[in-house]
């Protein structure tokens, strides 16, 4: 990713070079027509060397935290529908202790899955510097 970035900053500064000596030679007695160049940095950025590798080794990486996420998911669902079924036949103070602790659990997965969010940003982040 850090190969990605070098090429589109590359791109960018050739083009701003390209246009400061146009520029320059507009202010010379005989004016030259101002060329402008055009940059497919989509294209630039698809071609960077280890684009590929980057790319998949994030992929790899976040498969990772989706499938902690989806477990989490996937458990409190159960919780919930558990409680569900079983709601009717508790008694108050059972039906709402279990209400009470499957809250908290909702709250936990949730600080939980923010801070896998904020870890797949960062590597992207990392990755991309690179």
């Amino acid at each position: 990713m850090r190969a990605l970035f070098r090429a589109s900053s590359i791109a960018l500064a050739t083009s701003l070079v390209v246009v400061g000596i146009a520029g320059g030679q507009a202010s010379q007695p005989a004016p030259a027509p101002l060329k402008i160049g055009y940059i497919n940095s989509a294209q630039l950025l698809a071609q960077a060397p280890g684009r590929a590798e980057a790319e998949a080794q994030f992929d790899r990486e976040v498969g990772v935290y989706r499938q902690q996420i989806q477990r989490m998911d996937d458990s409190l669902r159960t919780l919930m529908a558990a409680f569900d079924r079983d709601a009717p036949k508790l008694d108050s103070v059972t039906r709402e202790t279990r209400r009470t602790s499957i809250g908290q659990k909702e709250v936990e997965y949730q600080q939980r899955a923010r801070g896998l969010d904020s870890t797949m940003q960062a590597r992207q982040a990392q990755l991309v510097k690179r």
